[in-house]
């Protein structure tokens, strides 16, 4: 196990690690989205004194790192670990980088997270040949019994901060919804990201293009998924005083546009099976926060439909 010691954030209850001799270029995988955690990170950021009384050595870390250092096989690498959420679909990610090239790994020992990784490996591969996406190349992959793990380039951009729908969005996920063919029966269901959300949404700086990562709750979903969980997690989660009256008029306009590209005017059957599923997959991970708010989605839908 190596000597290296590695700064800790957020204080308590620690997700993330830096490299104490590579902080300063790992720092910049690590953007809050919350106004409270943006201030905690930029004293933490730009003072080393307060960061050298959150400090550990890497064999403290809860995480198999010979194992990741084995799988990675990368001389001489720096590490910046992200434990993940806790729960049943905790994962880690890595992204270890030396003077010559930076490798992303994704790494799970659960069983649900297991099951997560390998849905991102097969999606990764259906979207490999669409030229019209800027996804991640896959490297390598395995999984075993013990574990499951994902191995891609690194993906070097600004990472979205956005609120709203913007034209950039906007156009992504128009692109995304046609980059599989469209299954209809009842109502027209496209290939979906899944947890389309800023934090899973980074900008080229040179092209201005958008890359999208994090693609393990990928699959066929009803028309405007992904659309409605840019527009209503995001808020739930950074604004969620917000009603859900303010968000559909802040939205509005791209939410209309993007319906008439398949000729529907009237979206609210389609943000109601949104609603519904999402309820669902709340209610399966007990996070009862958002459960209340999806709920209180439905109810919303259901008196102005």
């Amino acid at each position: 196990m190596s000597k290296e010691k590695y700064y800790y954030f957020p204080p308590i209850n620690p997700q993330f690690f830096f490299p104490v001799k590579n902080f300063k270029a790992c720092s910049k995988f690590y953007k809050p989205l919350k106004l409270k955690s943006k201030i905690v990170w930029y004293i933490y950021k730009k003072s080393a004194l307060v960061r050298t009384l959150f400090i550990l050595r890497e064999k403290d870390i809860p995480l198999q790192i010979d194992t990741i250092k084995n799988i990675l096989n990368l001389e001489n690498c720096k590490l910046f670990i992200n434990l993940g959420t806790k729960g049943p679909e905790q994962k880690a990610t890595i992204i270890a980088q030396n003077s010559k090239e930076a490798l992303f790994l994704k790494f799970g020992t659960k069983t649900r997270a297991q099951k997560l990784i390998r849905n991102e490996i097969n999606t990764l591969k259906q979207l490999q040949e669409n030229k019209h996406l800027l996804i991640a190349n896959i490297i390598s992959f395995a999984s075993n019994d013990e574990f499951t793990y994902l191995i891609t380039n690194v993906f070097y951009g600004v990472k979205c901060d956005m609120l709203k729908i913007n034209n950039n969005i906007y156009n992504y996920l128009i692109s995304l919804t046609k980059s599989l063919p469209i299954k209809q029966d009842e109502s027209i269901n496209v290939f979906s990201h899944g947890d389309f959300c800023p934090w899973n949404i980074l900008t080229d700086p040179a092209t201005n293009k958008l890359m999208v990562i994090d693609w393990e709750m990928a699959s066929y979903k009803p028309l405007g998924y992904d659309l409605f969980t840019f527009i209503f997690q995001t808020n739930f989660l950074l604004r969620p005083k917000k009603k859900c009256s303010t968000i559909i008029k802040e939205n509005k306009t791209h939410i209309d546009s993007y319906f008439k590209v398949y000729k529907i005017n009237n979206w609210q059957s389609y943000l109601a099976k949104f609603a519904e599923l999402k309820v669902i997959d709340e209610e399966s991970k007990d996070a009862f926060f958002l459960l209340k708010k999806y709920n209180e989605l439905l109810k919303y839908n259901g008196n102005n439909d």
